[in-house]
């Protein structure tokens, strides 16, 4: 059986047609050195709910861009990417948005400059 790791990521690579390369959508973390814009999402705290045996976690996703505005615009692909599913076996029944930070770029101490990036965390329920 697939993991909601393994379901989150079908669902992005499936869902978000332009703008990003499936290699640039990963888990938990984004090589320095690797291409812009890319994605990142993390699931933590997964839990049963008491009700008809669904599971819960948060779920965020980092939409990172070298400018805020690509940061923001890839956000908003990929909120319209986040659907409710069959994903890899993985039936996700719902998606709640509970909060979107947005992290402009900092400059570093020479020419070095951190991307931005957009923060999206979900509550999502599946069995």
């Amino acid at each position: 059986m697939a993991s909601i790791e393994q379901a989150i990521r079908t669902m992005l690579t499936t869902r978000i047609s332009s703008g990003v390369a499936d290699a640039q959508i990963t888990h938990a973390y984004r090589l320095q050195d690797s291409p812009l814009p890319a994605v990142t999402f993390e699931v933590t705290g997964q839990k049963p709910v008491a009700v008809n045996g669904l599971k819960s976690a948060t779920l965020a996703i980092t939409c990172i861009a070298l400018f805020t505005v690509d940061a923001t615009d890839l956000a908003d692909t990929v909120k319209a990417a986040v659907l409710k599913g069959t994903y890899s076996t993985v039936v996700i029944r719902e998606f709640v948005l509970e909060e979107t930070t947005v992290q402009p770029p900092i400059s570093g101490l020479s020419d070095e400059q951190e991307p931005a990036s957009v923060t999206i965390n979900y509550t999502v329920y599946w069995d």
